[in-house]
This record gives C-alpha cells, structure tokens and sequence, in this order.
C-alpha cells in the first residue's frame, strides 16, 4: 500500500485484538489489525498512522 502523500510504499505493523473474552456469556471475538505507516522521513505523514485495517478471525469450537 502506498502513502497517499508521497507515493512511498508504507510500513505495516500487526497485532491482535481480543473482545467477549472477560465473560463467559459474551462471544468472544478475536480480530488482526493492520496498521500502516509512511516510512518516508521528508513526508509530512512520517510515522503516523495513515490507515488500519481489520480482520475476523475465524474461531473454531472444540
């Protein structure tokens, strides 16, 4: 993915996000999020979060 100011191909950081895990009676849900950052030191947008993108990821029961 490309930086919409500069044009440079961005940095990608990942992790996970769990939610419905404190509680046996909600779902728990279980998500990637994909953040993308410019790694051009002359553009304006330089380190910041330019975009996140988010995942599901499937959970199977046993």
């Amino acid at each position: 993915m490309l930086c919409p100011s500069c044009k440079v191909e961005m940095r990608v950081e990942s992790r996970t996000a769990v939610t419905g895990d404190d509680s046996p009676d909600t779902e728990t849900r279980v998500m990637l999020v994909q953040e993308f950052f410019c790694r051009n030191p002359k553009c304006e947008r330089y380190g910041e979060c330019v975009e996140q993108v988010t995942h599901p990821v499937p959970l199977t029961r046993l």
